[in-house]
């Protein structure tokens, strides 16, 4: 079965979105605010000094360097920080499908084990597919 590179990448980033809409209709979403030593509310700070400028000396050592992806989300047009992670989260799961369809290709395995292997990365391994 040889499917043209034109199909599949529109295929992969579908196949992404359909989860990750699916998943964040059905899931219920994770409660950080009751564990306090949880990464997503240091996040949520940095978020928030990126946002609105906040304080930042409240966040913890070894979170306080992890600036790149909080500054991406503050700078989406959507407001709410929760769905801003999310859409930046979607936006790295659908690269990195891309990118380990296009690694598996590069390294002529078989289609069959290259979608048992998307399947099982998008199901089972990343974020936002979970």
């Amino acid at each position: 079965m040889n499917i043209t590179k034109k199909i599949i990448y529109p295929a992969i980033i579908l196949w992404g979105l359909m989860l990750a809409i699916l998943f964040h209709v059905v899931q219920p979403p994770n409660n950080y605010s009751v564990n306090e030593k949880a990464d997503a509310n240091e996040y949520l700070k940095i978020y928030a000094f990126f946002e609105s400028g906040s304080d930042w000396e409240n966040i913890r050592f070894g979170i306080h360097n992890r600036l790149f992806v909080p500054f991406l989300a503050a700078l989406m047009p959507v407001d709410g920080a929760v769905i801003n992670f999310f859409l930046l989260n979607t936006i790295f799961a659908l690269l990195s499908l891309l990118a380990l369809y296009y690694l598996l290709d590069f390294l002529q395995i078989k289609q069959t084990c290259n979608f048992v292997v998307l399947v099982f990365f998008s199901l089972h391994y990343v974020g936002p597919f979970r």
